[in-house]
């Protein structure tokens, strides 16, 4: 990634933030931004980009012209006339239009297209799969289920160790409460669960029986369990790059503090 990419990005989005401040723009993103945070958010996306990339070309995927095309066309629904479109985009980024979409919209479509790729890869699915497995035997070998995942966990639950909170049937996919609603309280499945959002280890924490009234003043009752999950994604291109960003080796030449080695740090003492 070239220093003057770099030196690009950063002077767009202290534009926009100075943008959003002097026209109050409402729910505006980078009104408030420090310049650490836009350098940090700069140098994430950079990386994201080469790692997009990199894999793109691995899976043979190519935005084609017809993509750039259509994402100028949503652009430019948005104004009146081009020229309004253009001098809009020069006072927030001091970009033309067409440094916009080969600055954003190019690499949202190439990062789209291996998304796709990534959702029917029967290869990626099976390291899902083999991962999954492993960290299982783990927990079957008596290793601490919150603690395995807050280290592997790829959702918001991971930070709490896996815990769902508490549920009633309904409230899960089908796969979901098939597997976990035959758990007595403690018990871990012992197969991997798979539902449209990848493979679950899943364990039952607690059950218990809450009352309430109805709207005829009538007392009904439910069922109710706690349960813990760590999951690992089948399709998803988060999940993708960050076990390439685990792999690979990023050469760094800023003297700034590096986000994405502080991203790895913290998400391995997690």
């Amino acid at each position: 990634i070239p220093y003057h990419t770099y030196v690009e990005d950063i002077n767009a989005l202290k534009r926009l933030r100075a943008y959003e401040k002097k026209n109050a723009v409402a729910q505006a993103t980078y009104a408030n931004a420090t310049d650490k945070q836009i350098r940090d958010e700069v140098l994430y996306r950079l990386a994201d980009n080469a790692l997009v990339k990199k894999s793109a070309k691995k899976y043979g995927v190519k935005v084609e012209d017809s993509d750039i095309a259509s994402s100028k066309a949503q652009i430019l629904q948005n104004f009146d006339t081009s020229a309004k479109a253009e001098a809009e985009i020069k006072a927030r980024f001091g970009w033309t239009l067409d440094q916009y979409v080969k600055k954003v919209a190019y690499p949202y479509n190439l990062r789209l297209k291996l998304s796709q790729k990534v959702s029917s890869d029967t290869d990626f699915a099976k390291s899902s799969y083999d991962e999954a497995n492993k960290v299982l035997d783990l927990v079957k070998k008596g290793g601490d289920f919150a603690k395995l995942a807050k280290q592997y966990g790829n959702d918001g639950t991971a930070s709490k160790g896996g815990d769902l909170g508490w549920f009633s049937k309904g409230a899960m996919v089908a796969e979901f409460e098939q597997a976990v609603f035959v758990l007595k309280k403690g018990q871990l499945s012992d197969k991997l669960v798979k539902t449209q959002y990848g493979y679950h280890i899943v364990k039952l924490m607690d059950t218990r029986v809450t009352t309430s009234t109805d709207a005829d003043g009538k007392v009904v009752k439910k069922d109710e369990i706690r349960a813990s999950h760590i999951i690992f994604p089948i399709s998803d291109i988060n999940y993708f790059l960050d076990k390439m960003l685990a792999k690979v080796k990023i050469h760094w030449y800023l003297n700034v503090e590096n986000p994405i080695e502080t991203y790895l740090k913290n998400k391995n003492k997690a």
